[in-house]
């Protein structure tokens, strides 16, 4: 009748309004959003997939995903549809988000994240069908692809890989320099103690006896700090000793007072 063909008409045309505001909703998606039948046939490709991949729509609505997005290589394992992006053996990922590397139009590798979900499933008998937003394909979509290009996110880790990397070579240095100059400083420095040594047997003034032996002592704190700094770059690489040991603290409070007695009193 009459009345059934006007309801017909504006079901229609409100199915008609609905596809086309779906169609603005995921031509604005930051995410490659890209409908596929139960075959993996493309059926609706938005803005974002043609930016990262650079196919139009025209292009691609109806081609199978895989043969679009995937190496050359990577199909040789799979057949086409969804067996590309099903793992070994195993279920399909439905709302799992994993990586995959994909091409463009140009056969650069893409480095995607990939997350597939599910809204048609014929196998329960399910009678509701969505149709697509392109007019010349009518196809029952029955999953939706979220591809997002992980470029800039690869590119941040590559940095951040190279700025740790950087920052252990430096700090490598700055440990095996420590090294060296503790080594380089001890050697003249026991020549000095040895020579103190000597000059200590042989008859003198008490004065002079006693300076001598401050200037010992001194030599000896300076060989411990230098041994100290040692510490420092075996601490760094993680193979310093720790030692439990007496010591005189009367004597220790001592020895620093005679050091720094000179320089106080000038």
């Amino acid at each position: 009748s009459d009345l059934d063909l006007t309801e017909k008409n504006r079901a229609h045309s409100i199915l008609l309004r609905s596809e086309r505001q779906m169609r603005r909703i995921l031509d604005l998606a930051l995410d490659a959003v890209v409908s596929i039948t139960m075959q993996g046939a493309i059926v609706h490709w938005n803005a974002e997939a043609e930016r990262i991949f650079g196919w139009s729509p025209d292009e691609v609505i109806g081609r199978d995903l895989a043969t679009v997005i995937l190496p050359m290589d990577a199909r040789g394992y799979h057949a086409h549809g969804l067996e590309a992006f099903r793992p070994s053996g195993g279920e399909l990922r439905l709302g799992q988000r994993f990586e995959i590397e994909a091409v463009n139009r140009d056969g650069q590798v893409v480095p995607v994240e990939l997350a597939l979900a599910e809204i048609n499933d014929s196998a329960r008998g399910d009678t509701a069908v969505q149709r697509t937003p392109h007019d010349s394909c009518q196809e029952t979509v029955a999953y939706v692809g979220f591809l997002r290009d992980i470029r800039p996110r690869r590119a941040v880790e590559v940095s951040l890989r190279q700025a740790k990397s950087n920052a252990e070579a430096i700090a490598k240095a700055r440990s095996d320099f420590l090294a060296m100059m503790s080594h380089e400083i001890r050697t003249p420095l026991n020549g000095v103690i040895g020579m103190i040594h000597l000059a200590l047997k042989e008859s003198m003034s008490d004065g002079l006896f006693e300076h001598l032996s401050r200037a010992l002592r001194s030599a000896h704190l300076l060989l411990s700090v230098t041994n100290d700094v040692l510490d420092f770059s075996k601490i760094e690489a993680g193979r310093l000793p720790i030692h439990d040991e007496c010591f005189d603290l009367d004597l220790l409070v001592r020895d620093t007072i005679a050091t720094v007695q000179p320089q106080a009193r000038g």
